[in-house]
């Protein structure tokens, strides 16, 4: 990407999100930002987990959230919020395995999806993604068969 795109596309940024020059570079360098698989739990959804951590313990906004997992900010911010009522605490998290937030601006499969993906390219078993998930291990197995017959009819 040439010089000359790229000051057009953080201009593109700064219009449809109203952020400054500045905003929109801090953005960047957190875009490698990672989230550790400990803040999933029972209680919360994939998405309020990662929204309510990036929010909480990482001090982004909910419009830094948006633009950082591709998704609109009204979402966002009514997952956040459905988040606090569900589980008003912080976030119990220990030290331990991450995965990059990118991973998540793939629009075509969902977060969990995302997720899972990433940790079975990551080497992970079913069993292993259904305990660091906290989901069911029948859940990760149907997600997975999804992703495989999705890969399937791309070929």
């Amino acid at each position: 990407m040439n010089h000359a795109q790229l000051f057009k596309d953080i201009k593109k940024l700064e219009e449809k999100y109203s952020l400054s020059y500045q905003e929109i570079l801090k953005i960047i360098e957190k875009r490698e930002a990672t989230i550790p698989l400990s803040v999933f739990n029972e209680k919360l959804g994939s998405l309020e987990s990662i929204v309510k951590y990036l929010r909480e313990n990482k001090g982004m906004s909910l419009k830094q959230i948006s633009i950082l997992t591709q998704k609109k900010i009204q979402p966002i911010r009514t997952t956040y919020n459905r988040s606090k009522k569900k589980h008003p605490g912080k976030l119990s998290l220990q030290k331990g395995k991450q995965f990059p937030v990118h991973i998540l601006q793939n629009s075509t499969h969902s977060v969990l999806e995302n997720i899972v993906s990433y940790l079975l390219d990551e080497n992970y078993t079913l069993q292993e993604i259904s305990l660091v998930l906290q989901r069911g291990y029948k859940t990760i197995w149907t997600i997975k068969d999804r992703l495989q017959r999705r890969k399937a009819r791309k070929l």
